[in-house]
């Protein structure tokens, strides 16, 4: 039997698709990205998205159109933390192959530090954690937003991630969980696994929400130690940078919580003002 780190790790090669991103794809824009992840025992090579999904970034519809970073002279920073669930990953809890793809640890060291941050929810993972999800709504350190209902691509291929059946539905869905949290949450929506198409940007903005990518992304969900993180984060952030980690689950299946001090350590030490998503797009 795999170990539960083992499991948790092949579940998100084969369904999670975020965290292989490197932090060099300025745009969020699917086929910029290398994919550095082994291909799983009989699931073949990880595909690569095709060329449509790098569609003109600058011309995007979109009530903002496609947002990568604020402004650059800015001395705020954006971290974000998607909380990702697929109908497998869900499984792999039913079986008690996984402990966790909630990191409590991690949200109390945000309180700690008193670090606000943008939390992108499926809606699979408000249903599984709905006392976890309503805290982070009712905190005003934080601000909860929509990364789909149930992490499947809004454009294919993407990192093994199946493509969703109704993109419009997808975001109704979880739109609609987030109201009951927050009904003035705001509209902003991460793309699973970074991946779109014109059709995907056409749907979002049709539901009225804001498509929100990044410029650095940490790596958390792959890293082997603390210390790979803090760099993969520190390396890449800027003024006015949005930075991409994940509120996976404790121990033995993240690091995201041990790397957190040393990021916002880091960040202070530059002059950067970790705020809310929000806070950092008002004064872009």
């Amino acid at each position: 039997m795999l170990s539960r780190r083992a499991a948790f790790l092949m579940s998100l090669l084969l369904v999670s698709g975020c965290a292989a991103y490197t932090r060099d794809a300025p745009t969020g824009a699917a086929d910029t990205f290398t994919d550095p992840r082994p291909a799983a025992a009989g699931a073949g090579p990880a595909s690569r998205p095709s060329p449509e999904a790098s569609s003109d970034l600058s011309s995007a519809p979109g009530p903002r159109g496609l947002v990568h970073h604020g402004s650059r002279k800015s001395t705020m920073v954006a971290l974000t933390f998607d909380a990702d669930m697929t109908a497998y990953m869900r499984g792999q809890l039913d079986r008690g192959e996984v402990d966790s793809y909630a990191n409590p640890r991690l949200i109390a060291e945000l309180r700690r530090l008193k670090v606000p941050a943008t939390i992108f929810m499926t809606g699979m993972w408000i249903e599984r954690y709905p006392r976890v999800a309503a805290g982070l709504a009712a905190d005003p350190l934080f601000e909860v937003a929509d990364h789909s209902y149930d992490h499947e691509a809004f454009a294919t291929p993407c990192y093994g991630l199946g493509r969703t059946h109704d993109m419009r539905r997808s975001l109704r869905r979880t739109e609609a969980l987030l109201d009951r949290l927050d009904p003035g949450h705001p509209r902003f929506f991460r793309f699973p696994g970074g991946c779109f198409d014109k059709a995907a940007l056409k749907a979002v903005a049709a539901e009225g929400l804001t498509p929100v990518q990044w410029d650095v992304i940490g790596r958390d969900a792959f890293a082997t130690s603390k210390d790979a993180i803090v760099k993969q984060t520190l390396d890449g952030v800027r003024g006015g940078s949005i930075v991409v980690l994940h509120l996976g689950g404790g121990k033995p299946s993240g690091l995201t919580d041990d790397a957190l001090p040393a990021i916002v350590r880091g960040l202070r030490e530059r002059g950067l003002r970790p705020v809310t998503l929000s806070t950092l797009l008002r004064h872009r």
